[in-house]
């Protein structure tokens, strides 16, 4: 689960960012801009701390009264993953003069409100209430600099994944702010114990790879962790980036992997749990070559077993699963993995990292503010793919006559993804179906 926003240069830089015109422009660009009086809590009148929030921004195809284009940048740093130089939202930009604007999300990538701390109260500003006040209060400053009107300046948001999420929850809290909204590859049913997820991965790998999988790597390392001279040929296997060796973070950090191969085996990524499994199927060593390829197209120099006790991304978004949603990967069902990684695992996690004595996510309450998978609303387009074990938590069919929904034969976030000719026909349908929901509602 990444880019994109508006600027255009004036004579004069203004000390929270900057003023569009047009006879200055920025045009495309990856350069880091700041808002700099975005409220650390919008929810407390008293609390008049401030932060400054990074965006970024593409104005080459936009004139003053045209629509606002603005993308979530989800769980990490700015990246051109949407792209504010090329992909679908630059496209759609281009078809309606509209402006680019990519906002990253309070406590990811450069946008840090409480710096390097790692406690637990640093975190309690990070939910996805405050996220989305985050936007909309941008919004207010930028049309408010710009000398725009609420009522002639059309906004449109859009995301993917978690960025998915907050995009149509956006719509949903803010339909007076955001006119549409296109949500790709949004779980947003939020659910702590989420077997279902590797339910999927096991059938995009096949039942051969799967047996592989679950016998030769998994299967393998867990005998291997029985004994001192075991857990030394996994040290040299899996070099890890911690001085402490714990063999179920291991575990854990090597289904991650599989996981991610799978969720991203996409055409334009060349098939990476494809290549996996061709790659252990034909060896007779398959953790052997499941470590090799890992270190060679994925972790690199050491694999972090981890994250999480780091400020950052991974930090970050296992505060908001362990708070917010959950969406924690269990093995019972598919019998791929580890046994070891249970939901009681996982909270152990949660309390451990942050210093508490228990913390589980509030799922039920996440789901009663938003909805579910039956959100009161209209203009939003959700996308889902078939191969995408995140689609589980996702919408399969439109619950109202607002909102559309588009399913296609790939995997996360394909959409949003450079187009190849090996796209299935739905895939290009989908994409089909997001120009014409942007037309629709523009019109």
């Amino acid at each position: 689960m990444r880019s994109l926003f508006v600027l255009i240069v004036a004579v004069v830089c203004c000390v929270q960012g900057v003023t569009i015109n047009r006879c200055n422009s920025q045009k495309a660009t990856s350069t880091d801009f700041w808002y700099t009086a975005q409220l650390v809590d919008h929810f407390d009148r008293e609390n008049t701390d401030t932060f400054s929030q990074r965006y970024w921004v593409n104005d080459t195809y936009w004139t003053p009264g045209q629509p606002i284009f603005l993308a979530f940048a989800g769980e990490g740093d700015l990246s051109e993953f949407y792209g504010v130089t090329s992909g679908i939202i630059v496209d759609n930009a281009a078809r309606h003069g509209a402006l680019l604007v990519y906002l990253e999300h309070r406590y990811y990538g450069q946008t840090q409100p409480e710096g390097d701390n790692l406690l637990y109260g640093s975190y309690k500003f990070l939910n996805a209430d405050q996220a989305m006040a985050d936007a909309a209060r941008f919004l207010e400053w930028l049309f408010s600099v710009n000398g725009l009107q609420r009522g002639s300046t059309k906004v449109v948001v859009w995301g993917c994944s978690y960025s998915g999420m907050l995009s149509a929850w956006f719509r949903i809290k803010y339909p007076h702010i955001a006119l549409a909204a296109i949500s790709g590859s949004a779980p947003v049913l939020a659910q702590a114990d989420f077997p279902e997820f590797d339910v999927t991965v096991r059938q995009t790998l096949g039942d051969k790879c799967s047996t592989v999988v679950h016998d030769d790597i998994f299967g393998e390392t867990e005998t291997k962790l029985l004994t001192e001279a075991g857990k030394r040929e996994l040290h040299a296997l899996f070099p890890i980036c911690e001085e402490v060796f714990d063999g179920v973070k291991l575990l854990r950090a090597m289904q991650d992997v599989v996981e991610n191969w799978a969720q991203g085996n996409n055409p334009d990524a060349g098939f990476p749990a494809d290549v996996m499994c061709d790659t252990v199927v034909r060896t007779i060593d398959p953790l052997r070559e499941f470590a090799l390829l890992g270190q060679s197209t994925y972790w690199g120099s050491c694999l972090e077993t981890d994250p999480y006790r780091h400020t950052g991304t991974a930090r970050s978004w296992w505060f908001q699963s362990c708070t917010e949603y959950g969406y924690f990967m269990t093995n019972y069902e598919a019998n791929l993995f580890s046994d070891n990684v249970t939901l009681e695992w996982y909270l152990g996690m949660c309390a451990s990292e942050f210093e508490q004595t228990s913390l589980a996510p509030d799922t039920e309450w996440t789901n009663w503010a938003y909805g579910e998978l039956e959100p009161s609303a209209t203009n939003i387009l959700f996308t889902n793919g078939n191969f995408d074990p995140w689609a589980n938590l996702g919408l399969k069919s439109a619950p109202s006559s607002g909102i559309q929904v588009e399913l296609y034969d790939a995997a996360h976030c394909a959409p949003f993804h450079t187009p190849t000719d090996e796209d299935p026909d739905n895939l290009v349908a989908t994409r089909q179906a997001i120009f014409d929901f942007v037309d629709a509602v523009l019109a």
